[in-house]
């Protein structure tokens, strides 16, 4: 990283150097606004943007840039503007219709505004069929996906799984695109017409690039959604149940999909983990930013859990913490083996799952894209990996999801002793 980024002020001070002697030459410019975006310099980007799109008034690409350059610095408001005027100069040109579909889509989100995103869906589509028309397989299905969760956001649920379905029919290992199409029959109460449906069957987890694009934009108002919108109570439902098993305090912990550390925080607060070494791992770059913030975490992670903790060494931890994480995995079978095999014989395992009282068995896939899990299937799995259900707290109310409480189960498993 600090090479990469030795080489890019390298690159900016050459371009600097030409952009004062060739002020009139548009793609210097153009070279000189986007090294500066990738420098984190956007609001420096913008003059030479300008630059480009004065001596070429006419070419979309002067206009790509310059929305570029405005977006890179958070003026969506101008980018949307610059996108637009290029898309007007050349309907066809793709680079500049795909930029004002996704700037578009981004004003949507922010202001939930139904005839922005209605819009918004169309521009997407828009740029969708043109990348088919030049077939840009790849990028039509990632703007198919866009245009999926426009709709999806919109409650356009039949739209939203179209869009997923021709998403999937330009590139068939578009993952997020299959878990949204699942989700959306979830919600819709729908199923597959046949085994050889759009989608396939359903995925057994959500994928890593969802969860990590979902929590990356969340980390900023994570914790006062959560905490003040939502009355998450999930950390303190567990923190009950160690209580109840009365487990004091232990010296090592893992803190399984940490998020922001609240949960590790909630147990440090009531004494069990005081002066403990806690490990964290997650998929999010920046909910790790605020969990370290905290101070508490003897190391930090970016990684997804079965593999993290298959990377530990045997009979590493005292303890290990999953608060309101196992619903982004249906199939726990491979997490609860590797937390066995990295737990010492006699520790426990906490962890919370989504279970409404109509699942009696198994896992399935909600219209939240969350799964719910049984505890008849947590009990088996426990049974397999050598864990004892010590705790089992069932119907506690974890949350609200749309004004509704989302009811869950918290677990505190003991490691068996190995038998001899």
């Amino acid at each position: 990283a600090g090479r990469e980024s030795a080489d890019l002020a390298d690159l900016v001070a050459e371009l600097e150097v030409l952009h004062r002697d060739r002020p009139g030459n548009p793609r210097i410019s153009v070279l000189m606004a986007r090294a500066l975006i990738a420098a984190g310099r956007p609001s420096e980007a913008r003059a030479p943007a300008q630059c480009a799109v004065d001596s070429r008034p006419n070419a979309p690409w002067t206009w790509l840039c310059l929305g570029a350059a405005n977006e890179a610095a958070q003026d969506d408001a101008r980018a949307l503007e610059a996108f637009e005027h290029g898309a007007s100069l050349e309907p066809k040109d793709l680079a500049v219709l795909t930029a004002l579909a996704q700037c578009r889509a981004r004003a949507f989100r922010a202001s939930q505004d139904p005839e922005l995103g209605s819009r918004a869906a169309r521009d997407v589509a828009a740029a969708a069929e043109l990348a088919l028309a030049q077939r840009a397989d790849e990028p039509a299905a990632e703007l198919w996906y866009l245009e999926a969760r426009v709709h999806h956001r919109l409650g356009n649920l039949e739209a939203c799984m179209a869009a997923c379905e021709r998403s999937i029919a330009a590139n068939p290992s578009h993952e997020s695109a299959v878990f949204l199409l699942h989700g959306s029959r979830a919600r819709t109460g729908a199923v597959a017409a046949e085994s050889g449906a759009a989608g396939g069957p359903l995925p057994s987890r959500a994928p890593d690039k969802y969860v990590r694009l979902l929590y990356n934009g969340y980390a900023d108002r994570f914790d006062n959604h959560l905490v003040n919108k939502l009355h998450y109570r999930t950390p303190k439902l567990i923190l009950k149940a160690l209580q109840a098993a009365q487990i004091g305090p232990v010296a090592s912990c893992a803190d399984l999909g940490c998020g922001t550390g609240l949960g590790a925080a909630a147990l440090r607060a009531a004494g069990l983990l005081h002066g403990s070494q806690i490990s964290g791992v997650d998929l999010s770059e920046n909910m790790l930013d605020k969990a370290r913030g905290l101070g508490i975490y003897s190391d930090l992670a970016v990684g997804e859990i079965s593999s993290w903790l298959a990377a530990c060494a045997a009979d590493s931890f005292d303890l290990m913490l999953s608060s309101d994480v196992l619903v982004y995995v249906g199939d726990l079978r491979e997490i609860f083996i590797c937390a066995s095999r990295a737990l010492r014989a006699g520790g426990h395992f906490a962890f919370s799952v989504e279970s409404p009282a109509s699942l009696r068995a198994g896992f399935k896939l909600q219209g939240t894209r969350r799964f719910a899990h049984s505890l008849n299937y947590l009990r088996s799995l426990m049974d397999e990996a050598g864990f004892h259900a010590q705790v089992v707290h069932e119907g506690v109310e974890l949350r609200l999801e749309s004004g509704q409480a989302v009811i869950g189960t918290v677990v505190v498993a003991r490691k068996q002793a190995a038998q001899p």
